[in-house]
């Protein structure tokens, strides 16, 4: 058995069914979303970038649900109703 080539395709496909890439756009988005409510404009630059952390984790913590099925939604769109045999 061959393995297969690794193209920009390939690549772009496997972020696209990976849950994981999900998880971290959620978290992201949140903490776009949420940290310039939460931190002051007084805040320190080192203690913003924390509180950003701190959102863009608890975001990636709790996506985990909608990003397996965000990433089963395209799996069925792309490749169409077959059997997976991994659950991701």
């Amino acid at each position: 058995m061959s393995k297969r080539p690794r193209s920009i395709g390939y690549v772009v496909f496997y972020l696209l069914f990976w849950s994981e890439t999900w998880r971290v756009v959620v978290g992201v988005v949140l903490a776009l979303l949420l940290a310039p409510r939460v931190a002051p404009p007084q805040m320190e630059r080192v203690a913003a970038v924390l509180v950003w952390v701190m959102l863009a984790t608890i975001g990636y913590c709790l996506a985990g649900y909608p990003a397996r099925k965000i990433a089963q939604f395209w799996q069925r769109l792309i490749l169409g109703p077959q059997k997976r045999g991994r659950r991701s």
